[in-house]
């Protein structure tokens, strides 16, 4: 009894606490907000919708229609609208001037772009309507917010862009038109001497616009000139830079200021030295003691020392005889080098076989049996003639 008592004095015993974590609660929270929010990541139909004509449109409302509505149990939702509700909605959206005016989601102008008018006789741009769309999750009119059913493509923008370019063509080419005509007709005496401002002002006006295509086409002639000229004189600095450097390296060479030369040279002065110095009479007794009927070394033709062709025959003074367009043949390849004599590889000094001791050196003659290129050409002035090798080329 007192247990009883008890147990009716506390009640019914508490019901256990069920604890829940942090996540489980945010999870669940998310799931209700999912659930009570349209998904807005899901893509728009309404302008795809508006592209269909009107058999697609009323076999796609059948078959969404459910049971209930079938049967007439539930109220169905209203069919699409034909091709005489469709120019009602048009011509009232046209007596407003709809199309007329930017589109009132983008502010821009309809032109070329696609534009859907909705039943609610409101204008927007496809791609805007769909834009809306996806982000508000809603298919309602953006203007009058009000649900809308259906939807299909209106020309009434691309119409009106239309005329408007039309008209601004026109108005450029009746201004260009009449100014033109206008500029002829100041051209008249009388009408120069009746109004001379007007004339002095029109002729300004065309003198301006010549002058300043002249001046912009002098403008490009210069630049391009101005161009041209960098262009040159980087040419003619590298060209320049080059030919000194060719000319500093060829004084170089030539002066004995290479590293190379010096050796050379010191090893032909050695050479020189080494061998024994001829004077001329001894050279001369020499090359007689190998014969009158010697040959040249390098053409293997006689030389006739004692025929009266001598005079063509060049004695070295290491006793060795040549023709004479031989041996300058062989030095004209060796301008800029020390001579050697091709038979004992010596220094030499050379002169005619006939030259006398006595007399000055005689002028050297021209042979016209010679080619051209292997004439001497000497120099004029009160010096001693002396052969130009570089006429041997």
């Amino acid at each position: 009894m007192p247990e009883l008592l008890q147990a009716h004095l506390l009640g019914k015993p508490p019901r256990p606490v069920r604890t829940r974590s942090a996540s489980s609660h945010t999870q669940e929270r998310g799931l209700r907000s999912q659930a009570a929010e349209p998904c807005r990541s899901a893509p728009s139909a309404g302008f795809r919708h508006a592209e269909l004509d009107y058999d697609e449109k009323l076999r796609r409302h059948q078959a969404s229609l459910s049971l209930a509505q079938r049967m007439g149990l539930v109220a169905e939702p209203a069919q699409p609208l034909t091709s005489v509700q469709w120019e009602h909605v048009k011509h009232a959206s046209d007596s407003r001037q709809d199309s007329e005016v930017p589109c009132s989601i983008c502010l821009e102008d309809f032109r070329t772009r696609p534009q859907v008018i909705l039943s609610c006789s409101h204008v927007f741009h496809g791609e805007c309507l769909r834009s809306f769309e996806r982000f508000a999750g809603k298919r309602h009119c953006p203007l009058c917010r009000c649900p809308y059913f259906d939807a299909t493509i209106h020309h009434s923008g691309l119409m009106v862009w239309r005329k408007k370019c039309a008209s601004r063509i026109q108005r450029a080419w009746r201004g260009y038109t009449s100014r033109k005509e206008l500029f002829n007709e100041l051209r008249d005496p009388n009408i120069r001497k009746e109004a001379p401002a007007l004339h002095r002002r029109c002729c300004g006006k065309a003198l301006q616009a010549l002058g300043g295509k002249l001046e912009k086409a002098c403008e490009d002639h210069e630049d391009a000139l101005e161009r041209f000229l960098q262009e040159l004189d980087g040419s003619v600095a590298q060209s320049s830079a080059l030919i000194r450097e060719g000319l500093c390296g060829f004084e170089q060479l030539h002066s004995g200021m290479v590293a190379p030369l010096p050796a050379a040279s010191s090893n032909q002065e050695a050479m020189s030295k080494d061998c024994p110095k001829w004077s001329w009479s001894t050279a001369r007794k020499a090359a007689r003691s190998r014969g009158e009927e010697v040959d040249c070394p390098i053409c293997f033709q006689p030389c006739h020392l004692a025929d009266r062709q001598s005079d063509r025959v060049e004695l070295l003074s290491c006793s060795h005889v040549f023709h004479r367009c031989c041996i300058m043949s062989f030095e004209s390849f060796h301008v800029f080098e020390v001579h050697l004599c091709p038979v004992c590889r010596q220094t030499y000094d050379r002169r005619p076989w006939n030259y006398e001791a006595q007399a000055k050196p005689p002028r050297p003659v021209v042979d016209k049996d010679l080619p051209h290129r292997l004439r001497s050409v000497p120099k004029p002035g009160p010096r001693a003639p002396r052969l130009n090798y570089r006429a041997l080329h």
